[in-house]
């Protein structure tokens, strides 16, 4: 590497001898979505061919979601808190059906999606980072999820549409309450207590 009359560097840089880090090494890496594209399309022909082979998908992809999320537990990575948590989500119903843990039907997916955002909402309130729109959207799947569920499995419980309008008028009731005592404790500029 040379200096140029202009004052720019002309040639290669050889990295091990700039910095401090280790050379730069110049070898393919290996992508990991097409990683889980191999895995995916293997399982899917797997349970075809093979009865009783549904379940062990399942585990496969719920294990995957566990594992990211056991990586953003080390790592941080925001990326593998919402990957992990939403494909594990969305693959654990499918695997609870395959081993008869739960009867088949809607409502499952989406209230595990709604705790999985639930439960994202509440890392990132502890961390600092405000609720956001993973509490509000989260919060209404798992109810809709949770209603659908009931519906099937618990005798007598009302249908979501007889729910509907109570909880929202409960729910106003609450927002004004609130809103109502925020003011009370609100102190007028230049009064003391």
């Amino acid at each position: 590497m040379s200096q140029q009359p202009d004052g720019q560097f002309r040639g290669r840089v050889d990295p091990n001898t700039w910095g401090w880090g280790r050379a730069v090494e110049d070898r393919p890496r290996l992508p990991l979505f097409g990683v889980f594209l191999v895995l995916l399309g293997g399982l899917l022909l797997v349970e075809q061919l093979v009865p009783g082979a549904r379940a062990l998908g399942s585990a496969l992809v719920v294990a995957v979601g566990v594992a990211l999320l056991i990586s953003w537990a080390v790592n941080r990575r925001i990326w593998e808190l919402y990957a992990g948590a939403i494909l594990t989500a969305l693959s654990l119903p499918s695997l609870l059906q395959d081993l008869n843990i739960i009867t088949e039907g809607q409502g499952w997916g989406t209230l595990f999606l709604g705790v999985a955002l639930v439960v994202i909402a509440i890392v990132r309130a502890l961390s600092g980072g405000g609720a956001g729109w993973q509490l509000v959207i989260g919060g209404i799947l798992a109810v809709l999820g949770g209603a659908q569920v009931a519906e099937r499995n618990i005798p007598n419980f009302p249908s979501m549409e007889r729910l509907v309008w109570p909880a929202v008028i409960l729910l106003i009731g609450l927002m004004l309450l609130l809103r109502g005592v925020s003011r009370g404790r609100a102190v007028p500029p230049g009064t003391q207590r």
